[in-house]
């Protein structure tokens, strides 16, 4: 009997410690941050912009508004006042000159940003004499905010696609998975190709991506690597794979696979996981200093969980969840000034009527239900 006692003493400490080691990980909601509401939007409400930041100045333009309005303007973020910045070029389309496109995808190098590919949505006003068919655009560009100019560059060489990811490391941009035409314009379908653009010799290379084609996926660059998760692989399968990008020299790199993000009800850490899993959802680093670091948050997506991700120990936690106002937010975007998360516009409601609110999110404090509005 005492040894028996006494190799349960042994298993009660070891489990004991492990669960130390969870709860700090599992602490109430409130002590891990708190939501609150951030200044409007400057320009006219949209769904399906683009963003990026240069300098600690945040960028959010293009985008879809009320009666398929397509927008071309970018407004930015400087100072915590939102001001009218610049328009990308027009675009023909079928012979007439399109103001504007949504579901696009940017990255920036430099100083410079890189917009391109998005989508232009069928439009028939009668009484007007408007009628546009939709397109899939595969056209980039070069915006410099030393100059303010616009330069065209080499196609996409992809399909032309909306709802596809970017993200630029090592000094490379990297574009790949949407949704589009198939071939020879067949049944749309999602993507899974990626490609790698080179802004020393304005070239673009396709690479390998190891995770399932989707759209409306999220992508974060966080400790020297990429990570693309979320998104659908059908109209109604939520992607569940998470793979990080390591690069390595000249562009090239590796794909590692992440936790999956599914229930796994035996592990109390993930016994939930299936609450992240949506799309055309927001993600942004912000500031831990509890944890010491920057850390990747997800957001937003028609999703009213909120999800930190430990990248150190490929862990993700829920923390404080949207206020009332803003739990059923998709398209969207956001972008991180001085260690705070932000995200702006979208739609709201089933049928994305489009927003220009802006939220933004805190760590570290605890929950203030008076910041909820």
């Amino acid at each position: 009997m005492r040894k028996f006692s006494l190799l349960l003493l042994a298993v009660l400490g070891i489990s004991a410690m492990a669960c130390d080691d969870d709860e700090k990980y599992r602490r109430d909601w409130g002590d891990w941050g708190d939501w609150a509401k951030g200044v409007s939007y400057g320009g006219e409400p949209r769904t399906a912009a683009v963003s990026f930041v240069i300098n600690n100045v945040a960028y959010v333009g293009l985008g879809c508004g009320a009666s398929n309005v397509e927008f071309k303007n970018f407004y930015k973020f400087e100072n915590g006042s939102w001001s009218l910045s610049t328009t990308l070029p027009d675009k023909r389309v079928n012979g007439d000159t399109v103001q504007g496109r949504h579901g696009a995808v940017a990255f920036v190098i430099g100083n410079c940003a890189y917009v391109g590919t998005g989508y232009v949505a069928a439009y028939n006003n009668i009484s007007h004499g408007i009628k546009r068919e939709k397109e899939y655009l595969k056209d980039f560009y070069k915006f410099d905010v030393t100059t303010g100019a616009w330069t065209q560059l080499p196609d996409f060489p992809g399909k032309g696609r909306r709802d596809a990811v970017a993200f630029s490391i090592g000094g490379y941009g990297y574009v790949g998975t949407g949704w589009g035409y198939g071939d020879g314009n067949a049944a749309e379908m999602p993507y899974k190709d990626f490609y790698r653009y080179d802004p020393n010799t304005n070239t673009w290379q396709e690479i390998t991506y190891d995770g399932a084609a989707r759209y409306g996926a999220t992508a974060f660059v966080i400790d020297g690597a990429a990570h693309v998760c979320l998104g659908q692989e059908t109209n109604s399968v939520y992607a569940t794979d998470h793979y990080k990008f390591i690069p390595g020299t000249n562009g090239d790199g590796t794909w590692v696979k992440m936790q999956s993000l599914i229930d796994k009800p035996r592990n109390r850490q993930d016994a939930f996981y299936a609450r992240i899993q949506r799309d055309h959802a927001v993600s942004f680093i912000a500031r831990n200093n509890e944890e010491e670091g920057e850390y990747a948050y997800v957001a937003t997506g028609r999703n009213q969980y909120t999800w930190w991700y430990d990248h150190k120990r490929d862990l993700w936690h829920e923390v404080e969840d949207l206020a009332s106002l803003a739990p059923n937010v998709r398209q969207a975007v956001a972008f991180s000034i001085d260690g705070v998360g932000y995200f702006t516009t979208g739609g709201t409601s089933h049928d994305d009527v489009p927003t220009a609110q802006t939220w933004y999110f805190i760590p570290n404090v605890k929950e203030n239900r008076g910041n909820d509005y």
